[in-house]
């Protein structure tokens, strides 16, 4: 006969949001059913439910629209308990709460569609996701359920089926303090997690949470027999970039936390301490992809290895690591992830020789810095060890345009691998290719798939006639009418280079300026037509530059305060109201929060224009 024990029950909670909760449990759970667990995860998270993202491309219905979940089930719960007709045990008052859990509880749960995991995953959604979600959600009475209608004992009852059917059932909490807080870090849970960052509102949030739930277990556990139940603390969102305050926040936490790891021996907390925390990966902050999946499993990412030690003592070391999917399976799997596989998500992507990747980088550093765009250069995007074939193709299908920098070296091209997948892009996806000589380098013979045409000679390292004209030629121009965008004021003195101005961002970068009406000494304007003219231009503008070269600070201010005033009266505020400056001068005293300072010491305009470029585009 089977005498399976019964499953764990494991919540993961933290007093803040934003460290990386949701994203430690879908892996966790991916881990355990890659291992032939039988895994249930919950969506407890009900006011802000999200889980769901990062299993959407197992999942049917990948938004939710036409599946229940755990709002719906509580919804049921209470309409059957107000049914009249269904008969109750009179000695046993709270007997009717077993019927929706035991007939009805099977379709709520969600199974994952993957025919190569070895285990089981099932996904109980926090409910029907649409516009009706939120008022179920907010209308739900917590008091009425567990004093009217016994919804504690319904939640015993959940406990002692989910533990009967899966070996391990992961829970999402809600952040804070609040109804369902309690549920899911007392009542639910044998092992709670509770995740923090290093900064004192999450430590101590997370200190207090942790005190509280051991004593109200402590409380329950001397009026029942119960398994013993354990917290586990976790430093999460890791940047190793200030090594003097990590360690100090590392300190801190042992002194705070330590005392909850009384179920682990001093050897073994010392060890938790070292080996159980999570990385902050950037990589990971813009869309739900499961590490399991990662393309670089082969060199085990810093992701997985921090969380795959958090795996071994949650299982009291049955798991301890991924049974991972084979190269085959994450190539096929990872773009269903993310919105951003499917489109191109780098403006550039630099290609060049070793020997050159000194004046390259300093290049890339500017693209990114000055112009704020998106670059994929190797040395910030791969892994050592990583497949560089696979890597370079799908960098360079996710890039807009190739830059290939020629030095007096081996040329890029030259590599059989990279003519022969630059060719299959130019083919298949039409990449753009701008070839680039850098300094001192002799023009070669360009291969056929290189157009001559386009050859951009850069003079020397961060040259300032070369960047712009290379940024330019980064960011695409829209072929549409333009539409006045900025406003530049300038007094009359600085006129003329009010219209420098809008003559490089109009030929340029297509962006539609205005400038204030002009007077000469036979044209006289009354300061009410003027004032019209100006309120008349503002109408249609997103962004003001005021021009500061020979004119006086207070004329500065009193546009400024100007504009702050218009401001108030725009639907939106404006993108940014900027200030050219062209020389050493005193800063206006007047502060506005969307001010931008362009300092310019330097007779090329653009130089000082690109971060006012970048912002509008943004």
């Amino acid at each position: 006969m089977d005498t399976k024990s019964p499953g764990k029950i494991i919540t993961f909670y933290s007093y803040k949001g934003g460290v990386g909760r949701s994203m430690v449990l879908a892996n966790i759970a991916w881990i355990l059913a890659s291992n032939e667990k039988k895994v249930l995860v919950i969506d407890w998270d009900l006011e802000a439910p999200g889980l769901h993202y990062y299993f959407r491309p197992f999942l049917e219905d990948k938004n939710l629209i036409a599946s229940q979940g755990l709002i719906d089930l509580f919804t049921d719960f209470i309409k059957l308990a107000r049914d009249t007709s269904i008969v109750v045990d009179k000695e046993d008052e709270n007997l009717w709460w077993k019927i929706p859990l035991i007939h009805n509880m099977k379709d709520y749960i969600i199974k994952l569609k993957y025919e190569h995991l070895k285990g089981q995953l099932d996904f109980f959604p926090a409910g029907t996701q649409g516009n009706t979600y939120s008022g179920k959600v907010n209308s739900f009475n917590w008091d009425v359920f567990y004093e009217n209608f016994g919804g504690g004992n319904l939640i015993e009852a959940m406990k002692e089926k989910m533990r009967d059917e899966y070996d391990y059932v992961l829970i999402d909490s809600r952040t804070g303090v609040n109804d369902t807080s309690g549920i899911c870090t007392i009542q639910m849970p044998d092992i709670l997690v509770i995740l923090f960052t290093g900064n004192n509102q999450s430590i101590l949030g997370a200190r207090n949470i942790a005190g509280t739930v051991e004593k109200q277990w402590q409380y329950d556990d001397e009026n029942n027999s119960k398994d013993k139940r354990v917290i586990f603390p976790v430093l999460s969102r890791i940047d190793g970039t200030e090594k003097d305050k990590l360690d100090l926040v590392r300190d801190y936490i042992k002194i705070k936390f330590t005392y909850f790891l009384k179920h682990l021996s001093k050897i073994e907390v010392e060890k938790y301490w070292q080996n159980v925390e999570i990385p902050y990966i950037p990589w990971y902050a813009y869309e739900e992809v499961l590490a399991t999946f990662d393309k670089s499993l082969e060199n085990r990412s810093s992701l997985l290895k921090a969380i795959e030690p958090l795996v071994g003592y949650l299982t009291a070391g049955d798991v301890t690591e991924l049974v991972a999917p084979s190269q085959a399976e994450r190539k096929k799997i990872i773009p269903e992830f993310s919105r951003q596989f499917s489109k191109k998500s780098y403006d550039a992507f630099l290609l060049y020789s070793k020997e050159d990747s000194n004046t390259v980088k300093k290049i890339a550093t500017y693209l990114v810095n000055e112009a704020h765009l998106k670059i994929w250069f190797d040395e910030w995007t791969l892994n050592e060890g990583e497949p560089r074939k696979q890597n370079l193709t799908e960098g360079l299908e996710r890039s807009l345009i190739c830059v290939v920098f020629i030095g007096n070296s081996e040329y890029p091209w030259q590599d059989y691998d990279v003519e022969d997948i630059l060719q299959e892009q130019i083919e298949t996806q039409g990449l753009e290719i701008i070839p680039v000589l850098l300094p001192n380098a002799t023009k070669p013979k360009l291969p056929a798939f290189i157009p001559d045409s386009t050859l951009l000679e850069f003079k020397q390292v961060l040259d300032e006639e070369f960047l712009p004209v290379l940024v330019r030629q980064l960011t695409p121009i829209q072929d549409t009418p333009l539409t006045p965008l900025v406003f530049i004021n300038a007094a009359g003195e600085d006129m003329p280079l009010a219209h420098q101005i809008k003559d490089y961002l109009v030929n340029e970068h297509g962006i539609g300026c205005v400038l204030p009406l002009e007077t000469s000494g036979h044209t006289k304007l009354t300061p009410a037509e003027i004032q019209q003219d100006l309120e008349q231009k503002l109408v249609y503008c997103q962004a003001v530059i005021i021009v500061y070269d020979r004119i006086s600070i207070n004329w500065i201010n009193n546009q400024l305060l100007y504009f702050r005033r218009i401001q108030i009266q725009h639907e939106q505020p404006f993108k940014t109201i900027a200030i050219y400056v062209s020389k050493d001068k005193l800063l206006p005293s007047i502060h506005l929060p969307n001010i931008q300072m362009l300092k310019c010491s330097t007779p090329h305009i653009e130089t000082c224009l690109l971060k006012f470029v970048q912002t509008l585009a943004n």
